[in-house]
């Protein structure tokens, strides 16, 4: 504690828990301004949770139209245009084609309503195609009525979280791999953080971005902390052979949930799903019922008849929403930040947020701190600053 009158010294301006995408978005974001940054990540480099189970997609959320989420898409769509200037790289548009049938939920007027909205909210302009057009990937076309086509984009997402963290690295910010907080202690003027590695730090605030880990960072913080109302859900993804040519495909599967079929390193890659998890999942593995589930949905669509022994590899990641009822793909997607304390926080822990606007959710955690942070002192514009290119092993 300081003594009265006295001014606070810090090791740090902003400590980060957690190296995933928002981990690195806001070291970078933090280190833009001019503040100085650090962050602890528990493995021994970033990105090896959902920062690297992902759906490897850039997109504007179509189908959170459907829950008219008209912000998160807009805001979506401009990260995504963002992306395609900054990282080329790392982040390049792709044809999106939708299969329209008879039997499904999502009559085609509706599909394409909600396509032109996407266009209107800064998309690309939907066309409509043959499906005969698509027979070069397999799709079967006797029940497919036509086609509809538009444009998102994809991304590797670990190299993109790599080079993220580089360039927040490039810029002053200090990254400790393998390091975990042991306890907080958080007082008026500033958060002290013991680690596992025998360090004291002493910052201005922290931020809890260790996705599935939220609650037990929030269990070692003194003054106590409520915990987050979150669900875990798990999403898993299937590989199989052969790239699909024409693009990526966007299927409405048996449930009536989307699951998408796209190139990925010369296979295909399919997924995901959406299954509840028990609260203490923390390392997933994909279920012979995900696999059968992704399996079938793919099935359905293309002549080619994967089995489960030509199933490359398979993989989950965890999804941290916020705690609801009913079907998970259902509910919304806005980031929710819990704070310590409303006006002044020296601590927020971000519950949800998405690969496409962790730049955009940087910049709003950078909002929430500004007041216990000192004047910004930029360094660089994260909407313009290109990402660098990793040699990567």
């Amino acid at each position: 504690m300081p003594l009265p009158n006295s001014t606070p010294s810090y090791d740090t301006d902003l400590l980060i828990i957690g190296a995933g995408i928002h981990g690195a978005a806001l070291a970078r974001e933090a280190s833009a301004r001019g503040w100085k940054v650090t962050v602890l990540e528990q493995y021994a480099e970033s990105a090896l949770g959902t920062s690297s189970k992902s759906s490897k997609l850039i997109h504007g959320g179509l189908r959170y139209l459907e829950n008219l989420e008209i912000g998160l898409v807009r805001e979506c769509l401009r990260e995504q245009r963002l992306l395609l200037n900054t990282a080329p790289h790392l982040v390049r548009s792709n044809r999106f084609i939708i299969p329209v049938t008879p039997q499904m939920k999502r009559p085609a007027w509706m599909i394409q309503l909600g396509l032109w909205l996407y266009f209107a909210l800064g998309g690309k302009r939907p066309t409509s195609e043959p499906a005969q057009a698509m027979q070069i990937d397999g799709l079967k076309t006797d029940a497919i009525q036509r086609c509809l086509v538009y444009h998102d984009a994809q991304t590797d997402d670990k190299p993109l979280t790599e080079a993220i963290l580089h360039s927040a690295n490039a810029m002053g910010a200090q990254i400790h791999y393998s390091t975990k907080p042991k306890s907080i202690v958080i007082t008026e003027d500033g958060v002290q953080i013991s680690t596992d590695q025998a360090q004291v730090i002493r910052a201005r605030a922290i931020a809890n971005l260790s996705g599935p880990w939220v609650n037990d960072i929030l269990a070692q913080v003194q003054p106590a902390q409520a915990r987050a109302e979150i669900d875990l859900v798990q999403g898993s993804h299937i590989v199989l052979p052969d790239a699909p040519i024409q693009g990526c495909y966007y299927l409405e599967a048996e449930d009536q949930r989307v699951v998408f079929v796209m190139p990925w390193r010369g296979q295909r890659l399919v997924g995901t799903t959406e299954v509840n998890c028990d609260p203490q999942t923390r390392q997933p593995v994909a279920s012979e019922q995900e696999i059968e589930y992704l399996l079938r949905t793919h099935n359905h669509y293309f002549k080619q008849n994967f089995s489960r022994a030509q199933v490359v590899d398979a993989w989950a990641g965890l999804r941290v929403l916020p705690k609801g009822v009913g079907q998970a793909f259902k509910r919304p997607r806005e980031s929710i930040y819990q704070k310590n304390t409303p006006h002044r926080p020296r601590l927020i822990s971000l519950i949800g947020g998405k690969l496409t606007s962790h730049r955009a959710t940087a910049e709003q955690l950078c909002q929430l701190f500004s007041p216990v942070m000192p004047a910004p002192v930029y360094k660089a514009n994260t909407r313009t600053q290109g990402l660098p290119i990793l040699n990567r092993k």
